[in-house]
């Protein structure tokens, strides 16, 4: 197998361009990457129904959400919970934002919703080295993934990540002075 530099954490951003409709300006979370493929979830696609309308049958608790539930990709699986609590049984996926699958878990989330929970159908999915080729071949651009970002306004996060990326391909961090007054 060969050795491969995780990206959990950081943010693919599809490259200005991409034809494949399922990935075309989607902005996705990596929450696992390793030898054996990687998974990540597209955080900007609201569905045109709210988590409501599409879990209340389901989960009871579902029935005063209003916001929208996401499509975070092709392939099937449960329903995604991204958010901030430390109280509910999660994965930390990267500063401040966690992970939870088990229905518990989202039945908690949904008790007490705050304005940082995210519910998502579906995830983006890839086999053993598939991501990095698709990297090689310069489809996706890749940079730290934000609490904001991720939880922020999904209108335009593609554009405004796409604007990032190119930004940091310029910037040298090192560079940068800790005292910007140094400048």
């Amino acid at each position: 197998m060969h050795a491969v530099n995780s990206l959990q954490g950081k943010f693919l951003i599809a490259v200005p361009g991409m034809t494949d409709d399922n990935f075309a300006h989607a902005v996705v979370l990596m929450l696992q990457h390793d030898a054996k493929g990687a998974t990540g979830l597209v955080i900007n696609r609201p569905l045109s129904v709210s988590v409501s309308d599409a879990m209340s049958d389901i989960v009871e608790e579902a029935r005063k959400i209003e916001s929208p539930l996401f499509n975070g990709g092709p392939c099937e699986g449960p329903i995604f919970s991204l958010h901030d609590r430390k109280d509910v049984e999660a994965q930390d996926v990267v500063d401040c934002v966690r992970l939870s699958i088990e229905r518990q878990a989202i039945r908690r989330l949904l008790r007490k919703p705050t304005p940082r929970l995210r519910l998502i159908t579906g995830y983006a999915g890839w086999g053993p080295m598939q991501l990095e080729s698709e990297l090689a071949q310069e489809g996706w651009l890749v940079i730290p993934a934000t609490v904001d970002d991720v939880f922020g306004d999904a209108d335009q996060l593609w554009s405004r990540m796409v604007a990032r990326a190119q930004l940091l391909r310029f910037v040298r961090p090192d560079l940068i002075p800790p005292d910007s007054s140094v400048n």
